[in-house]
């Protein structure tokens, strides 16, 4: 209560974003759900949703998930910290934003879409991309290309399965982003099997061949960012990185008011759905899928999605 007084908490007229009540009992599940709820109606964004983290399948089972636990870290940041992605066109679909608290419900409104049907074995570690590939253990990078293999994204409409590799793991962001390929395969000559950098070959086009100036050391630092996350392949060969606890079967959706993605479960028959969490997908964080929605180009109708 005390944070929330604070002057950078306030709201733009100056109120306090939840007002004290100290004669009230509030228990800090009913303060998080209450604070998560003012910045939806006061932002007219779902920002708050991409602050969701669980430490586990029984964490999220055992709380409300779409509510952040505004009290305690996680081992890595948003997905997009800086408010850099669009997936939804925010400023252009404003007036179609919804987020209505139910109880301890959410009722949302966006596109709901698309299946995991594959994730890397273990979550990703920053320190595992470091490591060199041995008869043991295998480079991150050479795990997550075993997905990229696989028949679903051959026949999907990613023409490059190199650029679908990458554009997870940096987040679709590079310093350099010229360099990108050459940085990629200096580390892939460095921390890679030789089999496995020699099979990138036929993945090369003319405008990303081989430059001997590349620096492995800077795309492993950028690569680091997808550190405590897992890869995954959606039934219609996207590529993505998304939460630590993601399972097949889980679906993702793009919501209104939204910048990212979300991954999103549901139990049994049950007709409302777990906030698994924020996540990144290859080709749709510039609105692409909203866009071509607005075109009549692709036919998907809008629903309400109810989070528990």
């Amino acid at each position: 209560m005390g944070i929330l007084g604070h002057p950078t908490a306030k709201i733009k007229d100056g109120t306090a974003l939840v007002s004290a009540n100290y004669t009230r009992t509030y228990t800090s599940a009913e303060l998080f759900q209450d604070v998560t709820s003012k910045l939806f109606t006061t932002t007219r964004s779902t920002y708050a949703l991409n602050c969701v983290y669980h430490a586990s399948q029984e964490d999220m089972e055992k709380r409300v998930s779409w509510v952040p636990q505004w009290n305690s870290g996680q081992p890595c940041m948003s997905i997009d910290p800086y408010q850099t992605f669009n997936a939804s066109l925010a400023s252009e679909t404003g007036d179609l934003f919804s987020a209505e608290r139910i109880g301890n419900r959410l009722k949302v409104s966006g596109f709901l879409f698309d299946t995991i049907i594959l994730s890397s074995e273990q979550r990703l570690n920053s320190q595992d991309f470091e490591k060199q590939s041995l008869s043991d253990f295998k480079n991150p990078i050479e795990e997550c290309w075993k997905l990229i293999e696989e028949p679903e994204v051959r026949r999907s409409r990613y023409h490059n399965r190199v650029q679908a590799l990458l554009g997870p793991l940096i987040l679709g962001t590079y310093p350099i982003m010229d360099a990108l390929y050459a940085d990629f395969y200096a580390y892939c000559r460095e921390f890679c099997t030789p089999g496995f950098y020699e099979s990138l070959n036929p993945s090369r086009g003319s405008a990303e061949g081989e430059s001997p100036g590349g620096d492995w050391k800077r795309f492993l630092r950028r690569v680091r960012i997808s550190n405590a996350r897992k890869f995954f392949i959606t039934r219609t060969g996207s590529s993505g990185l998304g939460p630590h606890i993601i399972q097949e079967g889980d679906r993702y959706c793009i919501l209104f008011g939204s910048r990212t993605p979300f991954i999103i479960r549901r139990p049994g028959e049950e007709s409302c759905y777990k906030l698994v969490g924020e996540c990144y997908i290859h080709g749709l964080m510039s609105g692409e899928f909203v866009q071509g929605w607005r075109k009549g180009s692709l036919r998907v109708e809008r629903q309400d999605i109810i989070l528990d």
